[in-house]
């Protein structure tokens, strides 16, 4: 079998056009997720009560919040594959509990909360990180979670923290 002139010539021709593009053209670009938070100040935010819970919090528009035994469940990006969940549940862990999470943060009103971060390798939507926390205020503990996945990049499910800084007792 005898190769043709003008099969080479194509075949060459895919090799420069790749050449030409380099590795970036040749590599699949990741999809611009949702952003967890709004980007700018001037972006619209909602003063929600939480159901089940004698507190509200400011949340994007697009959240969607749904009651849950003993407090809510939140997802920032609702209908996307990287929902940005967040749990807040009343909770009767110990103070000691609470002490033992090796991070510690001030949100705002007095509020301070203390969490760990556990990272996991994931699925087939990429890495994920779980912030477990407990924010002490008064009497009364709150219990909260928050996941990040990426499948390009590296979790962070300390997005949350903002939000939380914007919780208030009714």
């Amino acid at each position: 079998m005898r190769a043709s002139g003008s099969g080479w010539t194509g075949l060459l021709g895919i090799v420069i056009l790749l050449g030409q593009l380099g590795p970036a053209g040749c590599r699949r670009q990741a999809p611009s997720g949702p952003e967890p938070l709004a980007a700018t100040p001037a972006s619209p935010q909602v003063i929600t009560e939480l159901p089940n819970l004698p507190w509200r919090i400011t949340l994007p528009p697009q959240a969607k919040v749904e009651p849950r035994s003993g407090g809510v469940s939140i997802a920032l990006a609702p209908r996307s594959r990287y929902p940005y969940s967040l749990t807040i549940l009343q909770s009767s862990r110990s103070a000691a509990t609470a002490a033992s999470m090796s991070r510690t943060k001030e949100l705002a009103a007095g509020m301070t909360i203390r969490y760990r971060l556990e990272k996991d390798s994931g699925g087939s939507g990429g890495e994920e990180e779980l912030l477990q926390g407990v924010i002490a205020y008064q009497a009364q503990t709150l219990e909260v979670t928050c996941h990040d996945q990426r499948e390009y990049s590296a979790p962070d499910a300390t997005w949350c923290l903002p939000l939380l800084a914007t919780l208030r007792s009714r």
